[in-house]
């Protein structure tokens, strides 16, 4: 299930708010101290990926919009079902999903061992329960891992930044030329 859209009026509320300098992320004040989340704003669709953290999904559709990119028809076969298999499936938004949210396309990214879905998990549940035999997807390139990265930073008693959770620089880009090396070898977006 997407995580709840903060609306900025309730993030206004929050001690501390205060849009970032770039205008891709925003201060507030926490229990621990002040916390900075960057590559996301309040509007945006954000979801936890196990394997890169939190990732905006909303700069995906943004740019699968702007690339006009058609979704390709996938197959669903015991490895795209085995791959949402981690997930904790919400089953009362599964169930109470209407057929036109069910047909939305799902969003892959390609990584070092095949494509990964980081957006549909339920749609695709819900796809699987009617017996589906198909979903619509886009394929995103590797390196849209590093526009939709979602990072929380928190200040240090020092003054310094520190990450928390999600893929540091280093291990993103081996994400991404993994990723690119499994397109190299056929797997196509």
């Amino acid at each position: 299930m997407p995580r709840r859209i903060i609306s900025s009026a309730e993030l206004a509320k929050l001690p501390g708010y205060r849009v970032a300098p770039d205008g891709d992320g925003y201060f507030f004040q926490s229990p621990t101290g002040l916390c900075l989340i960057s590559g996301a704003m309040p509007e945006d669709e954000c979801h936890d990926h196990g394997r890169w953290g939190s990732v905006n999904i909303s700069k995906c559709e943004d740019i699968i919009e702007q690339s006009k990119a058609s979704p390709q028809r996938v197959p669903i076969d015991a490895g795209l079902k085995e791959s949402i298999s981690d997930y904790d499936i919400d089953q009362t938004w599964v169930d109470n999903m209407t057929i036109q949210r069910r047909h939305k396309p799902i969003i892959f990214v390609v990584a070092g061992d095949g494509a990964h879905v980081i957006d549909g998990t339920h749609r695709l549940t819900r796809r699987i329960q009617d017996g589906c035999t198909h979903v619509r997807g886009h394929f995103m390139q590797p390196e849209i891992l590093r526009a939709m990265k979602v990072l929380l930073m928190r200040q240090q008693t020092d003054g310094s930044w520190k990450q928390d959770g999600g893929l540091s620089d280093d291990h993103l880009d081996r994400e991404i030329l993994a990723g690119k090396e499994m397109l190299q070898k056929g797997l196509r977006p």
